[in-house]
């Protein structure tokens, strides 16, 4: 039976599902401090970690006002970073969930970039060690200036803003795999980059002969490479070199990653190909080294990947939506027209509908039953991870 949490006092607030650690999932509430974000001085983050075994929830709220954060990371960290005495001191912060601790390595931003003006900042945690901290002194916003945050040796060092592969801001994610064991034989980083709507590439790709020539600034890439070399080519200054095992996936103007997903020793992503017409899921294991491919001969617009096999979110008459099986071309769950996909994994599927007060009414699908029906859970924010479903009303 499916274990259901319920947390009173969060009925009228936006909450963000950050990412799990241990048995804590934590969660950013909605920017409360309306005055402060008008007058740009900032962001205002509060958090909640709940504890999903005492169902208990503490908060933690940053004491000031930050520039820009990044969320939750496999190993229960979330990077922010914030400017102080009039932009001329960099925080980058780490705050670890285990006992809500936070660290700060303080950078004079003239070493970084001058007496230049900063129009743009932009940040991405690797793992519980490290994270990237990037800004913009152009009126472009094009990335100019890149450091590697190193929370263990409480140092920084600059590093080529072009990443030897991509531009930063190109980097759609970075995630940290390894082998599935208390001590890891090996840890491998993972980049995707691109960042371009897959809809807009398609567009693109349709008129291409109408023109310019955007096979480059449209190149998406899954590569991955071993965790102690990635790391120390940079702290070197040096270019990070790709070799053809390392690139997983190459997208040119044709091909676009649609969606992506992992876990600590896996990750999994979806692309289409518009000139095949086809869609395709690769899920690679560290541990193995093994690649998996499901493919489907038709471009699929919400693929959901999920135990080895690949669904769809179909749109249907009179704005419903439903979920259909690739593999038996059955739909698994029609919904009504009011009514929307929250989370869809292998057992269950969640949906909502909006009340006049902004509220959400949360229902669940077994997708083990037969026949798959519609059962209420309440009134509120929710989420599932996996092993419980949490609602906050």
């Amino acid at each position: 039976m499916l274990n259901i949490l319920r947390v009173n006092g969060f009925y009228d607030q936006g909450i963000f599902f950050l990412g799990g650690y241990e048995e804590k999932n934590i969660y950013r509430l909605d920017i409360d401090n309306i005055e402060n974000l008008e007058a740009g001085k900032g962001i205002v983050i509060k958090l909640l970690i709940h504890n999903t075994i005492s169902n208990t929830i503490e908060t933690y709220e940053i004491p000031y006002l930050a520039e820009n954060f990044c969320g939750l990371l496999w190993k229960g960290r979330f990077y922010y970073a914030r400017f102080s005495h009039e932009k001329t001191l960099l925080h980058i912060h780490s705050l670890g969930f285990s006992h809500a601790r936070s660290s700060q390595i303080t950078v004079p931003l003239a070493d970084v970039v001058g007496n230049a003006t900063v129009y743009r900042t932009e940040m991405r945690g690797i793992d519980d060690r490290y994270c990237l901290f990037g800004c913009s002194t152009s009126k472009t916003y094009k990335t100019t200036h890149l450091l590697l945050i190193d929370f263990e040796e409480k140092t920084y060092c600059s590093i080529a803003p072009d990443f030897g592969i991509d531009s930063f801001c190109g980097i759609e994610t970075i995630m940290t795999i390894g082998d599935a064991q208390p001590a890891p034989n090996r840890e491998e980083i993972v980049l995707i980059t691109g960042g371009c709507i897959w809809t807009k590439k398609y567009e693109i790709w349709e008129n291409r002969r109408n023109g310019r020539n955007l096979e480059v600034d449209l190149m998406e890439h899954v590569v991955i490479f071993e965790r102690d070399s990635f790391f120390r080519r940079l702290k070197s200054g040096l270019p990070l070199e790709v070799t053809d095992k390392q690139m997983m996936e190459r997208c040119s103007l044709h091909k676009s990653i649609i969606s992506y997903g992992g876990n600590e020793t896996k990750i999994n992503y979806t692309m289409v190909d518009f000139e095949e017409n086809r869609t395709t899921s690769i899920e690679y294991d560290i541990h193995s080294g093994k690649q998996t491919r499901f493919e489907y001969e038709s471009i699929l617009r919400s693929p959901v990947y999920m135990d080895g096999k690949l669904y769809s979110i179909e749109t249907l008459d009179h704005e419903r939506y439903a979920l259909l099986d690739l593999q038996t071309n059955q739909f698994v769950v029609i919904l009504s027209s009011d009514e929307k996909i929250l989370v869809v994994d292998k057992h269950i599927m969640l949906s909502y509908k909006w009340l006049a007060t902004n509220q959400q009414l949360v229902y669940i699908y077994d997708l083990g039953e037969e026949p798959v029906e519609q059962k209420f859970l309440g009134i509120g924010y929710s989420h599932y991870d996996g092993k419980q479903v949490t609602i906050f009303s």
